[in-house]
């Protein structure tokens, strides 16, 4: 958003609202991040204290 601000090809507020709208779509779609997130990253029903190790090198 802001390197098209920067570059004048759009003025702020287009910017802003085809930045929110976006934002929306992507909301609502369906992406792999999400499951590899809560399938390889997060394992659940791992142990905690490997989880909690995860997160202190987080």
């Amino acid at each position: 958003m802001a390197t098209s601000i920067a570059a004048s090809a759009l003025r702020p507020k287009v910017a802003g609202g085809l930045s929110a709208i976006l934002n929306l779509v992507g909301a609502f779609l369906p992406s792999e991040v999400e499951s590899t997130v809560s399938n390889k990253i997060i394992a659940i029903g791992s142990s905690p204290t490997r989880s909690a190790a995860w997160l202190e090198c987080w």
